[in-house]
């Protein structure tokens, strides 16, 4: 068995005996995906609150933001509206970090802002936490522990943009209509999404959940028979 990325998984490949079975738990990436009709008080709080709990640590955590749009207007116009949604409900959870994690936040988002002289974005930073306005469509992690990208993706261009993705997707938080809501969920798992549910409960679990979208206990058994004359 291997968990990993995709290095660590062909590593192994080259190592164990073609005979064995790998069995590979890989690196997974969740998102938000926002559309007009879902930037309402209780769907950004929602969004905010799990960034928050969850710290950006798990499969199912949100590493960034994708809004339904082509304009970046719009993005740079959801990061100010979100920006102080998200501090106050990270600032309780950040100030608890110790100092060496603090030290290497502050140094990860000195980098980023030295990265805006050569690419495209705006940082919006706010006392303990921030977001990262990008005009790239790269799904990527984020710096963690209340910092997040936050892109333009219209729904049109979902498929061609996530696909590629496929075998690192897992959850995607939606905040939407609800006149919007089966459509996006159809794309998303179209588009390869394991898990599609409200961005506050991204994390959330249930009764017989599968794990990256598969029960695992499959991958440790085998199927066998025995027909009796």
């Amino acid at each position: 068995m291997v968990w990993g990325g995709a290095e660590a998984v062909s590593a192994l490949r080259q190592m164990a005996d073609p005979s064995i079975r790998l069995v590979e738990w890989g690196h997974k990436i969740s998102f938000a995906y926002v559309t007009s009709d879902g930037i309402t008080e209780h769907q950004l709080t929602g969004l905010a609150r799990h960034i928050a709990l969850t710290g950006q640590l798990l499969c199912s955590s949100c590493q960034g933001i994708f809004i339904d749009t082509d304009d970046r207007a719009v993005v740079d116009a959801f990061c100010i509206q979100f920006l102080p949604v998200l501090e106050a409900a990270v600032q309780d959870y950040v100030e608890q970090l110790g100092i060496g994690i603090r030290s290497q936040l502050a140094l990860q988002l000195y980098h980023e802002q030295l990265e805006t002289l050569y690419q495209d974005q705006k940082i919006y930073k706010a006392a303990h936490c921030s977001l990262i306005a990008r005009s790239d469509q790269v799904l990527e992690p984020a710096i963690r522990f209340g910092n997040a990208w936050v892109k333009g993706l219209p729904r049109t261009e979902l498929l061609s943009v996530l696909r590629p993705y496929k075998n690192y997707l897992q959850t995607a938080g939606l905040l939407c209509g609800a006149d919007e809501t089966d459509e996006l969920v159809q794309l998303l798992w179209r588009a390869s999404v394991l898990r599609v549910c409200p961005a506050e409960r991204m994390s959330g679990t249930y009764n017989g959940a599968p794990h990256d979208g598969e029960f695992a206990l499959r991958r440790y058994t085998r199927i066998v028979s025995f027909e009796q004359d």
